[in-house]
């Protein structure tokens, strides 16, 4: 079934006048009335994917007809439109609104009633997009789509589409600089050591590419140690004869 809108003829009323639609030579429906001091209305429900309609009027002298094509006056229901996160760092950040275009359509954001931008276009065949800075810290915002004859809401609520700082780099920045005081406690527990002994401060393990103590983690290979005839001796191979 093909979709439908309803349309209206209306004329000042008259001595034997007959109001009626057409289309393709065939009669609809018609009127008339006695009452000259009133309009003469009538109404139609056209379809989308029709040929023209005519409203007709005449009387027994004279006819005026008006041509009704019913793209011109038929409008499909909007879509809803689709909001996606452009950049989602607080204080602001940026959502997009995007929706197929279409006759008469406008696009808006607005907020508590009140309209913060809007666009439109004559392309139909493109989708009609409006971008917008939303405050982390505001009251909802909506992104408006509408023709003649229906609109469509989509709802944004700020802390469902932006975000502040990621908690894993602030839980890693923390970890960096309780490593960084560890490593300067233990410098100064290692000359601390050295002093008393009189020896050189031994060197600390490297850090990893996070600033965290790590670096080569390969173990040193143990020493064996060597039979008892042997003990007096340092081989090549690593055999000693130290305990």
């Amino acid at each position: 079934m093909n979709p439908t809108c309803s349309v209206l003829c209306s004329v000042q009323n008259g001595r034997e006048v007959t109001l009626s639609w057409e289309r393709e030579g065939e009669t609809l429906n018609h009127t008339s009335s006695p009452d000259l001091s009133t309009l003469l209305s009538l109404s139609l429900e056209i379809e989308y994917n029709s040929a023209p309609y005519s409203c007709v009027m005449n009387n027994p002298v004279s006819n005026q007809t008006v041509t009704v094509k019913p793209e011109e006056y038929c409008f499909d229901p909007v879509s809803r439109p689709q909001v996606s996160s452009r950049n989602k760092v607080n204080p602001t950040c940026s959502v997009l609104c995007s929706v197929q275009n279409g006759r008469e359509v406008t696009l808006s954001w607005q907020r508590e009633g009140e309209t913060l931008n809007q666009t439109s276009s004559p392309d139909f065949s493109t989708l009609l997009s409006l971008s917008l800075e939303i405050e982390y810290n505001s009251a909802p915002y909506s992104c408006v789509m509408n023709n003649p004859v229906s609109n469509q809401t989509v709802t944004v609520k700020p802390e469902e589409y932006c975000f502040g700082a990621s908690n894993d780099l602030v839980y890693g920045n923390i970890n960096h600089q309780r490593s960084r005081r560890q490593e300067a406690a233990a410098r100064r527990a290692n000359q601390a050591a050295a002093e008393v002994a009189g020896e050189s401060p031994r060197p600390l393990p490297p850090r990893d590419s996070l600033g965290a103590p790590g670096g080569d983690r390969r173990r040193t290979p143990r020493r064996r140690r060597a039979p008892p005839h042997l003990r007096d001796f340092v081989l090549d191979n690593g055999v000693t004869g130290d305990d």
